[in-house]
C-alpha cells in the first residue's frame, strides 16, 4: 500500500542492518526491532530505486527473516523462532525451560495455556488441509556478472513438489543463496494447513508457535500466520497456522 509508493533510494551499503535503518529513516518509521544477525551479513545494496516495502521484503529474505508489524505497531525484522524437527513435534527446547517427553510440553501448554488450542475451547475440531512443499529453488546471485544456483529439497523424494526463483538483489554470495534456499525449503516442509474456530486470544501475534490439540490425542505445534477475532457479545477467534503431520 502506502509504504511501497516511498521508493527508496541507497545511500547504506555496509550490512542488511544498517540498510533496514535507512529504510525505515527514509519511510519516516520510527519503531521497528532489527535482529541483530543482520549486522553480521554484508551487502553490496540496491542499484536503483525501489519502493520501501519491497526493500524491506528484500532485506528480511536475504537474511532468512520475517518482516512483520505487531499489535503495537512495531515493525520487527527477525528470523522465525524453530519448530521443533521431531516429527509428532511433542518434544520442544526453548528458552526459559526445557521440557521433552510424551507427556511434558513447554512452557506454552502450562499455567494459563496462553498458547494452547485445546478442544474444550473450540467450536469445532480443527480443519486439516496440505500444501505442496517446495522440492527446487532457483537463486539468482548478484555477484560479479552474476549466475543462478539450483537447490533440492534434501528431505523430498521425487519430483511432485512446487518450484519457484528467486531474484533477490541482495543476495550476493554463493553461501547466502544457499541459506536462504534451505530455509525456504525447511518451512515449506511444515505443510500442513490448521484453521482452528475457537474462543480466540488476543494476546497472540503472527508467527507465534502455538501447540494444537487435533484430535487424536496429539498436540501439535504450528506457527500463525493469520488470525481473525470476532466480538458478538462473546469472543470468538479463527486461528491459522501451519506445522506438521
Amino acid at each position: 500500500g502506502l509504504l511501497n509508493e516511498l521508493y527508496y533510494t541507497d545511500t547504506s551499503k555496509a550490512n542488511l542492518y544498517t540498510l533496514a535503518v535507512d529504510v525505515f529513516a527514509q519511510a519516516g518509521i520510527t519503531t521497528y526491532s532489527i535482529h541483530d544477525s543482520l549486522s553480521a551479513i554484508l551487502t553490496n545494496g540496491f542499484t536503483e530505486k525501489v519502493g520501501s516495502k519491497i526493500a524491506l521484503q528484500d532485506i528480511a529474505v536475504a537474511a532468512a527473516c520475517v518482516v512483520y508489524q505487531d499489535r503495537l505497531g512495531v515493525v520487527h525484522i527477525k528470523p522465525f523462532q524453530a519448530l521443533d524437527a521431531s516429527s509428532n513435534f511433542i518434544t520442544y527446547t526453548g528458552a526459559p525451560q526445557s521440557f521433552a517427553g510424551g507427556s511434558m510440553y513447554s512452557i506454552v501448554s502450562t499455567g494459563s495455556g496462553m498458547r494452547r488450542l485445546d478442544l474444550e475451547n473450540m467450536y469445532d475440531k480443527p480443519q486439516l488441509s496440505l500444501e505442496r512443499s517446495i522440492n527446487e529453488i532457483t537463486v539468482k546471485v548478484y555477484t560479479g556478472e552474476g549466475h543462478e544456483n539450483i537447490y533440492t529439497n534434501p528431505t523430498l523424494t521425487g519430483t511432485n513438489g512446487t518450484a519457484f526463483t528467486i531474484d533477490n538483489p541482495l543476495i550476493n554470495s554463493d553461501a547466502q543463496a544457499a541459506k536462504v534456499a534451505y530455509w525456504i525449503m525447511r518451512e515449506s516442509n511444515y505443510n500442513v494447513m490448521y484453521d482452528t474456530d475457537w474462543r480466540g486470544n488476543p494476546a497472540l501475534e503472527c508467527t507465534d508457535i502455538v501447540l494444537i490439540e487435533e484430535g487424536t490425542n496429539a498436540n501439535k505445534q504450528s506457527r500463525i500466520f493469520r488470525q481473525e477475532l470476532f466480538y458478538a457479545g462473546y469472543l470468538k477467534g479463527v486461528t491459522s497456522s501451519r506445522g506438521g503431520i
